[in-house]
């Protein structure tokens, strides 16, 4: 029973660090940092050297699976340095960042551990993590629609209202609410909840089949009424659509097509099409970003080359007020780590995972691309480890040629 208590926390604080990893938008403006990575990251760091105190060879052995992420960390944070000295020459610099850069490495190694020594804890961990956000967001959904009013989980820490609504959305003539779980906004809330999701299917080695945590991520999508949301649910859907046989693939598709018709009628279609709304639709600030940087990149083939470097404060550099990682991971990566960098995370991809790399993979590396997160998230790191990390066949050589 011990034993069966003790999995079982390890599984309950497993997922708590992760739900710390992912609470970024908890920024407290008073200390300058969001203080939840911190503290996780932090704990990994405690957890490896603890590790490494128990058997030092045995880590330093498993650490070999991750040679192929501390190489990409190395890459990415050399263009970074050479950014700094060369392009930008020292201007714009982001300290917290480069101080926080080593934490990425820390954070993504823990796993590595916790994937070799504890594989299916840490599954479980992941599992437990999502249900934690979902939990969260339904609860705001449901208080708010029973009319117990509107539970904001940041303004009594941070002192930031979370912004669940906004335009004249109804629902039967109450105004509709876009519920944001643990974050600072519905789009922020289907990036990490949706990669995240994707990152626990890869560690599952998922088959493909469709199961109740899928359902509910998939409805949490939808229910956030967010772009991003319907993007996501899109790719997914398309992606099990060609998995089904055809009568499975319609089946899915007339399930799907009421509630994507609800969504046009309550949300896409008064803030995009009729003008009821007034709201912009995010085409323009697409179009003058991508001004800005082609005017730019036109002045300095290093930029393009190497980017403006992930120490580097974009929108200072570039004159511009633009959130850059709004237009998507892929455009924000190639402005701050150039053609290089895109060019060292394929190679080093290819060469971790040889034809090992599965459907789930593509996906997940696909809606990172399309995901406005930020280099400077935690969950990327963990996302990369995972897809980084070599395989366990290619890991139990490595251990036998150590012995």
């Amino acid at each position: 029973m011990r034993a069966e208590q003790l999995g079982k926390m390890k599984i309950l604080g497993a997922a708590l660090w992760v739900v710390l990893l992912t609470m970024q938008t908890h920024y407290f403006y008073s200390i300058g940092v969001a203080p939840f990575p911190i503290i996780a990251a932090l704990i990994s760091g405690v957890a490896i050297l603890f590790h490494a105190l128990v058997d030092l060879r045995a880590t330093r052995s498993q650490l070999i699976s991750a040679r192929w992420y501390i190489l990409f960390w190395l890459l990415i944070f050399a263009i970074g340095i050479f950014d700094a000295l060369v392009v930008t020459r020292a201007k714009y610099l982001l300290i917290p960042r480069i101080l926080a850069f080593p934490l990425f490495l820390v954070v993504g190694l823990h796993m590595c551990l916790m994937y070799i020594n504890d594989k299916k804890n840490l599954v479980s961990a992941m599992r437990l993590a999502i249900i934690i956000h979902l939990a969260f967001f339904w609860a705001q959904v449901l208080f708010y629609y029973a009319g117990l009013g509107f539970l904001d989980y940041m303004e009594p820490l941070t002192g930031e209202t979370q912004r669940a609504f906004g335009g004249s959305y109804f629902v039967l003539g109450v105004p509709l609410i876009r519920a944001t779980g643990l974050f600072n906004e519905p789009g922020t809330f289907t990036n990490f909840v949706f990669v995240l999701f994707l990152l626990y299917k890869n560690l599952e080695k998922a088959d493909g089949t469709i199961g109740p945590l899928d359902v509910w991520v998939i409805l949490s999508m939808l229910m956030s009424f967010s772009v991003f949301g319907l993007i996501f649910t899109a790719l997914y859907l398309v992606f099990y659509v060609f998995q089904l046989s055809p009568k499975r693939a319609l089946l899915l598709v007339m399930l799907s097509a009421p509630i994507v018709v609800g969504i046009y009628h309550i949300y896409l279609e008064p803030r995009f099409f009729s003008g009821v709304v007034s709201t912009d639709s995010g085409f323009g600030f697409r179009a003058e970003a991508l001004s800005v940087y082609g005017q730019a990149a036109m002045k300095s083939i290093s930029m393009v080359l190497f980017g403006v470097g992930i120490f580097t404060d974009a929108s200072a550099f570039l004159d511009s007020e633009l959130v850059w990682n709004d237009l998507g991971f892929l455009f924000y990566f190639v402005l701050c780590s150039g053609v290089a960098g895109l060019l060292a995370f394929v190679v080093v991809t290819i060469a971790s995972r040889g034809r090992e790399i599965s459907a789930f993979h593509v996906l997940m590396i696909f809606a990172i691309f399309l995901s406005k997160i930020s280099i400077s998230h935690f969950l990327l790191w963990l996302c990369l480890a995972s897809l980084l990390h070599a395989s366990s066949n290619k890991h139990k050589m490595l251990l036998r040629s150590e012995a």
